[in-house]
């Protein structure tokens, strides 16, 4: 795992389930090009933990080219909950420390503060 007092080590996905992952994320847990790989949203109603899991058993996988962000689309039905009802343009989430309860699976929080709001424009994807 990554030490404390590094970057955050972030993801950030939309409404639309892309899923965008900073590099140091990848270094850090040693994800690779075409690995498997899935963003699981909370399933609690009122807060819980989103997980990424990075186990074989994932169903999709991670592409990226040299120009563009590691990146895959969640194979899950997101609810506009996930993004204060409109509130959010772009949810970040930040890799927890604390040792994985099972390998390849982690658990991520939402960041707030580096999420944009919906009130702001967003530059345009490339």
């Amino acid at each position: 795992m990554p030490e404390p007092h590094t970057l955050p080590l972030t993801l950030t996905v939309d409404p639309r389930g892309k899923v965008l992952l900073c590099p140091e994320l990848l270094i850090a847990l040693g994800i690779k090009h075409g690995a498997a790989i899935e963003l699981l949203p909370p399933r609690q109603r009122n807060g819980g933990r989103w997980h990424l899991d990075v186990r074989a058993t994932a169903n999709r996988r991670l592409t990226h080219t040299r120009h563009t962000y590691p990146c895959f689309q969640t194979g899950y039905q997101l609810s506009p909950r996930h993004f204060g009802w409109g509130r959010y343009n772009r949810l970040t989430l930040v890799l927890d420390l604390a040792p994985p309860e099972h390998p390849g699976y982690y658990a991520l929080r939402p960041c707030l503060t580096l999420s944009p709001p919906a009130h702001v424009p967003q530059p345009a994807p490339q």
